[in-house]
């Protein structure tokens, strides 16, 4: 999601859409990992895109996106964010380390956070 001007920037944080931080290899930074963290801890719900061929280790479908929810953070006992667990319509809730999402997050696309937690 890119936006060039401050009037789309605003439009998207008030209906929740944000910007996907990345890092150097392009997959989804540990800034981001931590900002689903908090929101989740928050009580807010968090949409993903995932792609499918890589959450679901399935070829034919590399670069095809997949929506999931996150509806829980699994911490270490420092703080760090080890694991998240995901609602997906595929396969119900199964937990993911968190370097597997920073490997499958289509960070092009953006996420959705919404107010309150989704279940």
């Amino acid at each position: 999601l890119h936006l060039c001007d401050r009037r789309q920037r605003q439009m998207c944080k008030e209906t929740g859409v944000w910007n996907v931080k990345t890092d150097a290899d392009g997959k989804a930074s540990i800034d981001t990992i931590n900002e689903i963290g908090k929101w989740v801890s928050e009580g807010r719900g968090v949409i993903i895109d995932v792609d499918a061929g890589a959450f679901y280790n399935s070829p034919p479908n590399y670069g095809k996106g997949h929506a999931v929810t996150i509806t829980s953070v699994e911490k270490n006992k420092y703080g760090d964010i080890t694991a998240f667990y995901i609602l997906d319509s595929n396969q119900g809730t199964v937990k993911y380390p968190t370097w597997e999402i920073q490997e499958c997050m289509r960070t092009f696309v953006g996420m959705n956070v919404t107010s309150q937690i989704i279940r």
